[in-house]
């Protein structure tokens, strides 16, 4: 992942995280640790805001912290109702099979437009 988010930055691609639980899930001594979190450009937690996916409001936040028309914006997730709520909020949207990492990181790699060995 954090190839892959580096090889976005480089490109100019905001990187954001729209998170039901993550400090609740993980917590902040976890997450103070996490180094990836310092190369983020929009970190939304459900955990502070009480807002959570798939309710439209989560991603109307999203959309406007990443500062991007909706159509824009790529959201990853690896449960199927956050995608179609993605999807309501006209997100571009991949679905993270979470059985097979390696092969969505590529296709993540793929929608953006960043060959794979730029990504690892």
């Amino acid at each position: 992942m954090r190839g892959l988010v580096a090889a976005a930055k480089q490109r100019g691609i905001k990187v954001g995280i729209l998170s039901n639980e993550m400090e609740l899930f993980y917590g902040k001594p976890f997450l103070d640790r996490l180094e990836i979190v310092s190369d983020i450009d929009v970190l939304i937690d459900g955990s502070h805001s009480h807002i959570l996916k798939p309710i439209r409001a989560a991603y109307a936040a999203a959309i406007a912290a990443m500062d991007l028309p909706a159509a824009r914006i790529l959201f990853v997730d690896d449960q199927f109702r956050n995608i179609a709520g993605a999807q309501e909020a006209a997100l571009q949207t991949q679905f993270f099979d979470l059985r097979d990492p390696a092969g969505s990181f590529a296709a993540v790699a793929a929608r953006l437009r960043i060959p794979m060995e730029n990504a690892k």
